[in-house]
């Protein structure tokens, strides 16, 4: 849900962004204009300067040579082009000028103002300058030269405005880039908040999140997420799978309960033997059907998380001897054999691999041949340790060998008591002890072998606990 009053990110990003630039345009356009125009502004003030500095040259020399002649007419010699003359006495009273007068003065006056300086008067600029001028008898007067500059203000203006004509293009287009900068970045989260609205409707959904590769960090988000999504519907697949599994195997030993249930019922209270019949089978049933909730938790656990191992060192000879006894109880129906062999290692996880060759052993229980022998062997080859668990039986079918390791399947599928389970366990135990299958049926021997790693020369640390 949206807080009250929030805005969306794109829209904040593009305005405050746009702010920014707007500033920086205006800033940068007073900058500009304020340096042309006190370029123009210093040009006129150095021209009139000039005007200044050569009339007062040119009337200092018209008086020595002609000294007699009024300072008017050698003033009237020396106005040009606009441009104003003023003599004043060292009190500010007008003494003589010549030229067009403008049409005010500077509001403190020529004397009180700086020496030189300009002002705007009806659409123009007028620059001034301001030099001392010897006077006859001694003293001084002042000798102000006024240039009007016409063109200055407008072409100021001018400059102004396409200043702001051109800074607002530019700052459209920068917002229009900002505008595609944003929408590239902020288009994937927008396209995550849908997508995890969706999910959270629609558990079951197939969509992604497109990758963009002109971000990088929106990249990796969004691939990140998608690995997020992928990891949830990997839970939800193995959740249905569970659930499939479980109403799959539990459907058969319930109905026999079941069924036996309601023999008990009807005829055990008049028959002792069926009595006794039935509440075996019931007795039985539910020990398998603890085992069948026992080993689909172990494979659901498995499908989650990698089996926990601590591989070491180990001598299989002595670790086969102390394992015989639980063996022997795994292997209720035919006689156990193991194997005598020399000193071989391998590096390995003992406890796991005792789950292993136990699911291995009642499996071959299962199906050995009556009167014949479950034989436990090690063998030392060029790749490391074989450990195999062989039984005698017909050779297994390719039919059949092509579905070992999958769930509920059966050999034999008349065999209610297993539930094609203790293989599946089997595998991802193998994988996780790094070790191979290595199954052979010549005719009437049937093998699983586990090609484990070999052991190291010296003893290595075990390694940290993998998770």
């Amino acid at each position: 849900m949206k807080s009250t009053g929030s805005w969306p990110l794109a829209a904040t990003l593009i305005v405050a962004l746009g702010v920014l630039l707007l500033v920086g345009f205006v800033a940068a356009g007073a900058g500009v204009s304020s340096l042309v125009q006190s370029g123009l502004v210093n040009r006129a003030l150095s021209a009139a300067s000039a005007t200044a500095a050569a009339a007062r040259s040119d009337l200092l020399r018209e008086q020595r040579v002609r000294h007699t002649r009024p300072l008017s007419e050698d003033l009237a010699d020396l106005a040009s082009g606009g441009t104003y003359i003023l003599v004043q006495n060292p009190h500010g009273a007008f003494q003589v000028s010549v030229g067009p007068i403008p049409p005010v003065m500077p509001a403190a006056g020529f004397l009180r103002a700086p020496t030189q300086g300009w002002y705007t008067a009806d659409r123009s600029v007028y620059a001034y300058a301001r030099t001392s001028l010897p006077a006859a008898g001694g003293g001084f007067l002042w000798l102000v030269v006024v240039q009007p500059h016409g063109r200055l203000l407008g072409f100021m203006g001018a400059l102004n405005r396409i200043l702001w004509i051109v800074g607002g293009i530019l700052l459209l287009a920068l917002l229009l880039a900002l505008a595609a900068v944003v929408r590239e970045v902020t288009g994937p989260l927008a396209d995550l908040r849908r997508l995890a609205d969706r999910v959270s409707e629609t558990p079951m959904l197939a969509d992604r999140v497109p990758a963009r590769v002109s971000v990088q960090e929106v990249e990796a988000l969004a691939r990140a997420f998608n690995r997020m999504l992928d990891r949830l519907d990997q839970a939800q697949q193995r959740e249905r799978r569970f659930a499939s599994d479980a109403a799959h195997a539990l459907r058969t030993p319930v109905q026999v309960i079941q069924g036996y249930a309601a023999t008990l019922g009807r005829w055990g209270r008049l028959d002792p033997a069926v009595r006794a019949e039935a509440l075996s089978a019931i007795s039985q049933t539910a020990a398998g059907l603890e085992r069948l909730i026992q080993r689909l938790l172990e494979l659901a656990r498995l499908e989650i998380h990698t089996p926990a191992t601590e591989f070491q060192r180990v001598e299989l000879g002595p670790w086969m001897e102390r394992l015989r006894p639980t063996w022997e109880d795994v292997v209720a129906h035919h006689p156990l054999e193991v194997a005598p062999l020399s000193a071989i290692w391998t590096w390995t996880d003992p406890e796991l691999l005792g789950v292993v060759l136990a699911i291995l052993l009642e499996n071959a229980d299962v199906y050995a041949t009556a009167n014949s022998p479950v034989r436990v062997e090690v063998q030392s080859t060029a790749a490391g340790p074989l450990l195999a668990v062989v039984n005698s039986a017909p050779p297994i079918p390719e039919s059949v060998r092509q579905h070992l390791f999958e769930r509920f399947y059966r050999g034999q599928p008349d065999d209610a008591s297993h539930f094609g389970l203790g293989l599946a366990l089997a595998d991802r135990m193998v994988e996780a002890l790094q070790a191979q299958w290595k199954i052979a049926s010549p005719p009437g021997r049937v093998q699983f072998g586990i090609l484990l790693p070999a052991a190291p020369r010296t003893p290595l640390p075990s390694p940290p606990l993998r998770d």
